[in-house]
């Protein structure tokens, strides 16, 4: 959430191994970012307003600062704590929905991950 300093502080860095990767492996590699406690809208508009509107933002279906918890497909919530432990959170997880990589708190620099990504891509199923 850009209300988040080390997720605002990370985010740069994050849109630069984005556009490594996706140039490289292209489909074979899916990004969801997600906010929390705030509402999509505010988030787009904070990405927009400070050039960061290059990763694909993904709704939580969180509507405000107040909203803390994160509702599953059968309709179901969880506190979003649960799934985040620290503001950011990070998770690789592959076509087999196996978590091969989890990290809380912000990364300083997302591009040392580019090798790992080209491994999980090509490694992912076998």
């Amino acid at each position: 959430g850009c209300w988040c300093p080390p997720c605002r502080r990370e985010f740069v860095s994050l849109i630069d191994m984005y556009r490594i990767v996706k140039g490289a492996v292209g489909d074979d590699v899916e990004f969801v970012i997600m906010q929390l406690r705030e509402s999509i809208e505010t988030s787009r508009a904070w990405a927009k307003e400070n050039s960061l509107d290059a990763l694909p933002l993904s709704d939580s279906g969180v509507k405000s600062s107040r909203d803390t918890e994160l509702t599953l497909r059968d309709g179901s919530k969880i506190p979003d704590r649960q799934v985040s432990r620290v503001f950011p959170s990070s998770y690789v997880i592959d076509k087999h929905g196996v978590v091969v990589f989890s990290h809380m708190g912000s990364i300083d620099d997302w591009s040392e991950y580019v090798p790992f990504f080209h491994d999980v891509v090509k490694k992912s199923g076998k």
